[in-house]
């Protein structure tokens, strides 16, 4: 199950409460990753969420749970994974080496020379242990090498690898 901190984060980039709330539970590390009402609920009023913020976390509580069945696949964010990348310009090629098993889903090529490899992985799963080692390898090499399972990872990830391109013009 995605967990709600994950959820949440589709929200980073709006305005009004649900931004707010996604700015404060996505920043905050002590967050509960699990999703227990209770937990979450309990660590809200401990990092002074008012009353009248509480009425609407809970209505997005029930969304949540409304929500939680349906999961993302792994294909799915591939797909939007790719779409991004070449709306900015780069190419998002499936990454498949005959012979050499668990490298990275995908090798994205960017503009002004840059690559980057991607592992895409369904909300809450791990990499696995070959995988891990392969992306070491390719980290002591000096590439760039991330594990993105989930919309709000995606931002992320479009925002470090592109907010990059912004510094060097």
């Amino acid at each position: 199950m995605q967990d709600y901190k994950d959820w949440v984060g589709r929200w980073l980039d709006q305005r009004g409460y649900a931004g707010d709330l996604a700015r404060r539970v996505y920043v905050d590390k002590g967050f509960p990753l699990g999703g227990d009402r209770k937990i979450i609920g309990a660590r809200l009023k401990e990092i002074g969420m008012t009353v009248e913020e509480s009425v609407p976390f809970y209505a997005s509580w029930k969304l949540y749970i409304a929500n939680k069945d349906k999961r993302v696949r792994e294909n799915v964010l591939e797909k939007r994974l790719v779409r991004e990348i070449e709306l900015r310009g780069g190419k998002c090629w499936k990454f498949v080496s005959p012979g050499m098993s668990g490298v990275p889903d995908r090798i994205c090529i960017l503009p002004n020379g840059r690559t980057v490899f991607v592992e895409m992985k369904a909300p809450g799963k791990p990499m696995q242990p070959l995988q891990i080692k392969r992306a070491e390898e390719l980290r002591s090499l000096g590439h760039k090498v991330y594990c993105l399972d989930s919309d709000s990872a995606i931002r992320v990830f479009l925002r470090e690898v592109f907010d990059y391109e912004e510094m060097l013009t």
